[in-house]
């Protein structure tokens, strides 16, 4: 069994809101052009999140190569 970590678990429920967001937006639900805002604003923050855990992923792994 491979080894999961933390950064494992947090950019898998990211990845997963993401898709739950963006299916949400194929699917038409924001009733107004303000929750699409809000929804696409949550899409970016999400992903500046997932960025910067892998970011931090990388840096810590290369730091055990040493």
């Amino acid at each position: 069994m491979a080894n999961i970590t933390v950064y494992d678990v947090l950019i898998k429920r990211i990845t997963d809101d993401k898709n739950d967001i963006q299916q949400a937006l194929v699917d038409g639900s924001p009733r107004s052009f303000e929750e699409y805002k809000f929804s696409v604003g949550k899409l970016h923050g999400l992903a500046m999140a997932e960025n910067h855990i892998l970011a931090l992923k990388k840096h810590y792994e290369e730091s055990d190569e040493d």
